[in-house]
């Protein structure tokens, strides 16, 4: 392909850790089809926010520049003025603008995408800016939703429809032996816990309440595990540091609070080295899922099966039956656990 040698291309994300961290195949792509391109990825994240996912994709080289823009999606027009303005002191850098948000957005959200990150960035072409499904709103009987495809793949997917010729084959099982070889080279010591134990890292947290298994399950689970000679690590954000506190104290001996302890890219590092993961359906679930960590992970019928199911090939999908995540019972996920690690319960 014979393409500019600094071809300057702007990513469109919203969202959280995950959905940030679903990116990575795509960017991937992106720089093998391009090697000596030039990708900024505009986002809500500040680089400088100790959980942002941003600073991992510089870690990675798989961005080059960032664009932070909090509100944006947050509409009003206070923040479309302010929108408007980082638009046109960005004007004319980019040949090339790829929108990659989330599948759920209207009409008008698309419109405006359109309109102010190609027509007013005057870009010469526009990626995925009128990708969307209405799937997601799709109700099922029993209240269940329809199966939909990974994230990921839906954003390598969009690549390739508009033409670009990126590798199918990674939608399947994103090669990451280069992301794995980076991560081990990154230059972070985590001083205040033991990484030498064999250990479980246990995410309980989540921001939707209807997708999160309760915490005495967690408290129960844990005990179980911690008999059979396990370590575990609680972790969350620093505003979630005080239930750490409560969870860790019911659980009692070998479990340790690390909510709001570690940036992001120190928080890589702890889960590069733990035996098992397991949560609910959030950030940290990616970052294991993006490492191929043995992982089981808990999901309501508020998320569309499939769709925001974890990266890799190491990983235990349980989905609630009935209308509450806490159907799900605790024999249920020791049995998931015990596809990774021999665990003896009652």
């Amino acid at each position: 392909m014979n393409l500019p040698e600094r071809l300057k291309i702007l990513l469109i994300r919203g969202g959280g850790i995950g959905d940030i961290i679903l990116t990575i195949p795509a960017l991937i792509s992106l720089k093998k089809l391009m090697p000596k391109c030039e990708i900024t990825i505009l986002s809500p994240w500040s680089v400088d926010d100790d959980s942002s996912p941003i600073q991992l994709l510089y870690e990675l080289d798989l961005i080059d520049n960032h664009i932070s823009i909090p509100f944006i999606n947050k509409p009003g027009l206070k923040n479309y003025l302010q929108l408007l303005k980082i638009v046109y002191s960005n004007r004319n850098k980019y040949q090339i603008s790829i929108c990659l948000r989330h599948s759920l957005r209207n009409l008008i959200s698309r419109s405006l995408d359109y309109l102010f990150f190609r027509v007013l960035l005057n870009t010469r072409a526009g990626i995925g800016f009128w990708n969307a499904s209405e799937l997601s709103h799709l109700q099922l009987s029993e209240n269940d939703t329809i199966p939909m495809v990974q994230e990921y793949k839906r954003l390598m997917y969009i690549l390739g429809s508009e033409g670009l010729e990126v590798n199918t084959a990674e939608t399947m099982m994103p090669n990451i032996s280069d992301i794995l070889s980076k991560i081990k080279k990154f230059d972070v010591k985590i001083n205040s816990v033991d990484i030498s134990k064999k250990y479980v890292i246990i995410c309980p947290f989540g921001r939707d309440n209807k997708k999160k298994w309760s915490l005495q399950n967690y408290i129960e689970l844990s005990k179980i595990l911690i008999n059979n000679g396990l370590y575990i690590y609680i972790i969350g954000s620093e505003e979630e540091r005080k239930i750490g506190n409560q969870i860790v104290k019911s659980i009692g001996k070998n479990s340790f609070n690390l909510c709001g302890k570690f940036t992001l890219i120190e928080s890589v590092k702890l889960f590069e080295r733990c035996a098992l993961y397991i949560g609910n359906d959030t950030g940290p679930m990616h970052i294991a899922g993006l490492l191929n960590k043995p992982l089981v992970a808990l999901f309501s019928k508020h998320s569309n099966p499939g769709k925001f199911y974890p990266m890799g090939d190491n990983n235990y999908i349980i989905r609630n039956e009935g209308d509450s995540i806490d159907n799900i019972n605790i024999s249920a996920v020791l049995k998931g656990i015990n596809k990774f690690l021999k665990v003896k319960y009652e």
